[in-house]
């Protein structure tokens, strides 16, 4: 609990909200994670967050996890680079080399990203339509599948005995699960070695196919809802799947799809304007190649 509040006052202070009675003036600017003698603050890891592109960006924002997964990275990242620069390793010759590559690669890539970009008012309302109706199919919802499990691991070393415990253990919870009038729940609690759901009665929530590993998709797929199935062996161990709830794949509204639709169809514009800025661009400078220096370039000089 403290750390998930934690999380939630990183995120709050980070875009521009406040947690009334805890956060400080000191907060603006607070250092969020450490390691060692390296720091990052609010204000280091807005910018990182804003240099992300928009997709990622929404990933970041709305989900704790992803954040904490962020921050530890580029945390871990400045660490490494500190050490790094203490041995002069970014000073060896090759290495800078490699470093004005780089540098110059991020200058054409932007500028001509920037050149790329749509105009701000595209697409039109009619071209997003128009997107909308040409992929309806491409667009609908997946089925959905509400379900619980209780999950029995396979043995880290592979030993028999422990393999056999194993299927043996989980064959017996799948007995008691399909009883009549069984408890789904509290056979999770009890058998289930997957803690974040065996505490919650196995719950697993809403998963689409995608979501599901192959052995268990090709099960869950022929259940109702009531149904519970035997114990479903996967590379992983044994899953045994009672089904809650289903939802059939249906047609999506515009309205839910087209801020998609709207990234979609500027990201192919941009592509389409990078390759028509490259080509003309080597169109109105044409490339002459010394044909027996390219020969021998390859060679020994």
């Amino acid at each position: 609990m403290q750390l998930r509040k934690h999380l939630l006052k990183i995120i709050l202070i980070l875009f521009g909200f406040s947690l009334a009675g805890e956060a400080s003036s000191a907060d603006i600017d607070a250092v969020i994670a450490k390691m060692g003698g390296v720091e990052l603050r609010t204000s280091e890891a807005h910018k990182l967050i804003e240099a992300q592109d928009q997709e990622a960006r929404l990933r970041i924002e709305t989900d704790p996890q992803v954040l904490e997964r962020f921050v530890r990275t580029e945390l871990l990242r400045r660490a490494v680079l500190q050490e790094a620069r203490q041995k002069a390793w970014d000073k060896r010759p090759e290495i800078i080399a490699k470093i004005d590559i780089a540098q110059e690669q991020v200058v054409v890539s932007t500028y001509v990203n920037q050149l790329a970009k749509p105009s701000a008012d595209y697409p039109s309302e009619d071209e997003v339509k128009t997107a909308y109706n040409d992929n309806k199919e491409e667009l609908r919802a997946p089925a959905q599948y509400h379900i619980s499990q209780i999950y029995i691991a396979n043995p880290v070393n592979g030993d028999k005995q422990l393999r056999d415990a194993a299927r043996i253990k989980a064959s017996e919870a799948a007995a008691k699960a399909r009883e009549k009038n069984a408890d789904f729940g509290q056979l999770a609690k009890k058998y289930s070695e997957h803690m974040p759901s065996a505490g919650q009665g196995g719950e697993m929530g809403w998963l689409s196919e995608e979501q599901m590993l192959p052995e268990v998709r090709a099960v869950v797929t022929t259940m109702n809802p009531g149904d519970v199935s035997t114990a479903i062996s996967t590379s992983q161990g044994w899953h045994i799947i009672r089904l809650q709830e289903r939802k059939e794949a249906s047609s999506r509204q515009l309205a839910e799809v087209h801020e998609y639709l709207v990234r979609a169809l500027r990201w192919r514009k941009a592509q389409e304007n990078e390759s028509k800025y490259l080509d003309d661009f080597a169109n109105r400078n044409p490339i002459s190649v010394n044909q027996i220096g390219l020969s021998q370039l390859g060679g020994k000089p």
